[in-house]
């Protein structure tokens, strides 16, 4: 029976999630500079491999150490779709709730897991990471954008809030919406002020967005705007305020949720 529920579970993800490609890391391979430690150039070239995650995980366990690295963990951001399995040992260091589909006995099935994978890596190694970050959040590409956001929000330091803050509060950027989805996670309370801001936005995207990142923040001066987001016009804004007021469980939300 349980042989048959394993291959069950391969045929399902199989089916949900194609194989995924192994070109992974944007940045070209001749760009890795000589003379870096070995263990760093080791795991920089499993960044263009199916392994891609685990070595992204292992730069940042190497820390400072790994700062060569930083373009090519940059590069990895634009990887946040498709379900990866993850050891399960190793899911702790970067996933939250939210990101993982789910779990067997030896891994955990994760959404966008290189992305994530690398964003932690660019956390740990530390104020190296920064400036490409910042860059990043200004990318293109709204994925790459919002992962930048995941881990500048993730970093907490002054510097880096500031970077966030700069773009959440240029309304001529494309990509509001999607690095206020990940903001949240700094918990700063200015990133706060500025998504309650956004709950009021004639924006649905804007609005759906706060609510999403509101949830994040486990602050309680997020609570009313959720609540006034259960009556929005917008079905993905009231379900992002459901999912939020769950997550910050605070009393007065009981009431509300049973009604919603």
């Amino acid at each position: 029976m349980r042989r048959l529920g394993v291959t069950l579970l391969t045929i399902l993800l199989g089916t949900i999630v194609p194989a995924p490609s192994f070109s992974q890391t944007s940045e070209p391979k001749e760009n890795i500079p000589s003379g870096i430690p070995a263990d760093v150039q080791s795991e920089i070239e499993r960044l263009y491999t199916k392994d891609a995650t685990d070595a992204a995980l292992n730069l940042g366990e190497m820390g400072e150490k790994a700062a060569p690295a930083v373009p090519f963990l940059v590069g990895l951001l634009h990887r946040n779709k498709g379900l990866m399995g993850v050891e399960r040992g190793k899911v702790k260091l970067f996933l939250r709730d939210d990101f993982t589909f789910m779990m067997t006995r030896d891994k955990a099935y994760v959404w966008g897991a290189q992305a994530f994978a690398a964003a932690d890596a660019l956390v740990k190694i530390g104020p190296s990471s920064i400036e490409s970050l910042g860059k990043a959040l200004r990318h293109e590409k709204p994925a790459v954008a919002s992962m930048a956001a995941y881990a500048l929000a993730m970093m907490k330091g002054p510097a880096a809030l500031e970077l966030l803050l700069g773009v959440l509060e240029d309304e001529n950027f494309a990509f509001r919406a999607e690095v206020a989805e990940y903001a949240g996670y700094s918990r700063d309370p200015r990133v706060v002020n500025v998504l309650i801001g956004f709950s009021e936005s004639e924006d649905p995207k804007m609005r759906s967005a706060s609510a999403k990142a509101l949830g994040t923040t486990k602050d309680a001066r997020a609570v009313d705007p959720l609540l006034a987001a259960l009556a929005d016009d917008h079905h993905e804004v009231r379900k992002a305020a459901a999912l939020s007021l769950r997550r910050i469980k605070d009393p007065r939300s009981v009431d509300p949720l049973i009604r919603a």
